[in-house]
């Protein structure tokens, strides 16, 4: 797998994460998409760390991710400056199957902590089409809310949850989803994997399709290590496992077999 050397163009620090900007020469990616970043920081941590795609200006050659402090390897990533040099391997992963939307369709993301920027990236790819969506976002409280302002600018219906009240509605980001259980046509989502089992047992047996972006340790980001690996149901009864880097990381909601 190729590496790409991108520079840093900016980096804006927000509590524990940093939005980060890179400059290089990437293929096009697809909402849901990510990259194995590592900094020039040598053996320590040695791997790479998976992000999401945030945003990108392919014309410009820039491309955005939003960083969340997790440990030692993101940690050293929101830490970056304008002018240092990043290596990076992707797009790599599915995306979210945006392929036969209708602008008559209720569509529904959901998204909490770092699974909302690759919700944002999709919100805005379905506005350049004309394709309207809900947003809703869920976190603990209001200072871990993200992209809000940026979420507004792009659709009417955007609706807050915060388990403590300090913004929008009290509780849990499930409790705003359940008045579109019988009338969304499809959902996305992406976040913490409480959220997502709650939102997989809530359409699973409505008519929306929901298709579910999954988070997982990665050592290679390609499907090489297989430490990504989830549990799919098949036919017969059967199951079998996945990789989240390679077949993944988008999964239909129905066939995931949660722990």
């Amino acid at each position: 797998m190729k590496y790409i050397d991108f520079e840093v163009l900016d980096a804006k620090k927000q509590g524990d994460f940093c939005e980060v900007v890179l400059k290089g020469d990437f293929e096009p990616s697809l909402p849901a998409q990510f990259y194995m970043l590592k900094g020039d920081w040598g053996n320590h941590p040695l791997l790479p760390r998976p992000i999401s795609i945030l945003d990108e200006c392919y014309k410009k050659k820039e491309i955005k991710f939003l960083v969340k402090n997790l440990g030692e390897g993101s940690k050293k990533l929101i830490n970056l400056r304008k002018g240092d040099f990043v290596k990076g391997t992707g797009p790599l992963g599915n995306h979210f199957p945006f392929e036969n939307l209708k602008k008559s369709d209720k569509i529904i993301l959901i998204g909490g902590g770092v699974g909302v920027p690759p919700l944002y990236y999709l919100l805005k790819f379905l506005k350049e089409k004309g394709i309207e969506a809900i947003f809703l976002e869920g976190a603990k409280t209001k200072g871990e809310l993200l992209l809000c302002e940026e979420i507004k600018k792009l659709t009417d219906d955007f609706f807050v949850a915060t388990e403590d009240g300090t913004f929008g509605e009290k509780g849990l980001v499930t409790k705003i989803a359940e008045q579109f259980q019988k009338t969304a046509d499809i959902v996305f989502s992406c976040g913490p994997i409480g959220m997502l089992k709650a939102v997989s047992e809530m359409f699973e047996k409505e008519k929306a399709k929901c298709y579910i972006s999954l988070e997982e340790r990665m050592a290679c980001g390609y499907g090489v290590c297989l430490g990504c690996a989830v549990e799919i149901k098949g036919k017969e009864g059967k199951s079998s496992f996945q990789r989240v880097c390679a077949e993944g990381p988008v999964f239909d909601s129905r066939v995931v077999i949660w722990k």
